[in-house]
């Protein structure tokens, strides 16, 4: 059992996968397969940022903007948010969105606002990739 939660939402016993923001990176970039980058995310401290996430538990993508000390304003948004309108709220230039939404969102329709992708690095603990690695059969050795 994998939990994606800071902590187990089941009785069953299992292990807690290590999520933390990657950096950041230009909607433009990411689309041209660009890296993110903590010095990314350091540049957009101390200013406003508008943080939108069309995702299930969008509080858990705030925290971890507010970790890497950003000063955000929120504008969740429901799950699977389509992103047909990109409808910011007024007074922000800077837009911090997730990988999830990006692929929604082509660079060329950001419009006024700059529209930057927070990646997520998600590292599996090392005692649950043995146990998973443990369950698959043996492989076969070619000659």
């Amino acid at each position: 059992m994998l939990y994606n939660a800071p902590s187990p939402s089941t009785p069953l016993t299992g292990h807690l996968a290590q999520r933390a923001l990657a950096g950041a990176v230009s909607l433009q970039g990411w689309w041209r397969g660009e890296a993110a980058s903590m010095a990314v995310l350091e540049g957009l401290r101390g200013r406003p940022v508008l943080a939108a996430a069309g995702t299930a538990q969008p509080a858990r993508f705030f925290a971890m903007l507010r970790e890497q000390g950003l000063t955000i304003v929120e504008h969740p948004l429901p799950d699977h948010h389509a992103f047909a309108d990109l409808a910011w709220p007024a007074g922000f230039t800077d837009v911090v969105i997730t990988e999830k939404d990006a692929v929604k969102i082509r660079p060329e329709r950001a419009g006024a606002a700059r529209l930057w992708v927070a990646a997520l690095d998600f590292a599996l603990p090392a005692a649950f990739e043995q146990e998973l690695l443990a369950l698959l059969p043996p492989s076969r050795q070619s000659d």
